[in-house]
C-alpha cells in the first residue's frame, strides 16, 4: 500500500487494480461454476478492497463471495497468551507467527516496539473503532513496526496458526452448506430490465 512507500521495498498496487484484478479472479471461478468464493486476506489495509471485490461478485455474477480476515480466527487464541496491548503490525502476534513459519527469516535481535499516533476518535494506523483512517507510516515511524514484537514465540505462532486454520476450515465447512436462494423481484410496476449497472 501507498502508506508504507517510505520504507525501501515497498511495492505499491493502486486500489483500482487491485479491485479489478481480484475481481477478475472471482469473475472467472464463477465463470467456470464455483458457486461459493471465499476469499481470505491477510493485510489489514486491504479490507475494504477485499470486501468491495467479494460485494461485487455478489452482485456481478450468480455466485455467492465471502470476504474474511485470517487474523479475525487467531485472536481468541491470542486474547489467552497476549502480552502486549496492540495488535497491529509487526507486533507480537504476526512476529510470533512469523517466528512459528520461518523462524530463520525472523531477526528478533532487532526486535522494536512502536505506537501510532492516538487521539480520542482516531488512530494514524486505522485501529481507531471509530474512524477508519491510514496516514503515510514515515509520518509517526521510523521502523515501521506498529506494536511490540519483543514477547513474541514460535510456541505463540503455533498456536495462532491452528486456531486460524481450524477456524477458516469452520467458515468453508458453513459455507458449503451456505442456501443460494433464488431472488425475488419485489417491484409491482414494470422495471427497465436492459439497464446495465
Amino acid at each position: 500500500n501507498l502508506h508504507h512507500i517510505d520504507f525501501p521495498g515497498t511495492i505499491h498496487i493502486q486500489p483500482e487494480t487491485f479491485i479489478a484484478f481480484c475481481l477478475n479472479i472471482t469473475k472467472s471461478l464463477a465463470y467456470h461454476g464455483f458457486e461459493r468464493i471465499l476469499l481470505v486476506n491477510g493485510h489489514g489495509s486491504n479490507n475494504p478492497l477485499v470486501d468491495l471485490v467479494a460485494r461485487r461478485t455478489v452482485l456481478e455474477t450468480q455466485s455467492l463471495c465471502f470476504a474474511t480476515m485470517y487474523m479475525s480466527f487467531a485472536l481468541e487464541a491470542f486474547e489467552k497468551i497476549r502480552e502486549t496491548e496492540v495488535v497491529a503490525h509487526a507486533d507480537e502476534l504476526e512476529t510470533s507467527l512469523y517466528l512459528y513459519l520461518a523462524e530463520d527469516r525472523v531477526h528478533m535481535d532487532r526486535a522494536t516496539p512502536d505506537q501510532d499516533r492516538v487521539g480520542r476518535f482516531v488512530s494514524s494506523d486505522s485501529t481507531s473503532r471509530f474512524t477508519r483512517f491510514n496516514d503515510y507510516w514515515g509520518r509517526w515511524t521510523r521502523i515501521g513496526v506498529h506494536g511490540d514484537p519483543r514477547p513474541a514465540t514460535a510456541e505463540k505462532g503455533r498456536v495462532l496458526f491452528d486456531a486460524a486454520v481450524s477456524g477458516l476450515a469452520e467458515l468453508v465447512d458453513e459455507l458449503r452448506a451456505w442456501p443460494i436462494e433464488a431472488r425475488s423481484d419485489q417491484h409491482r410496476l414494470p422495471v427497465q430490465r436492459d439497464i446495465r449497472f
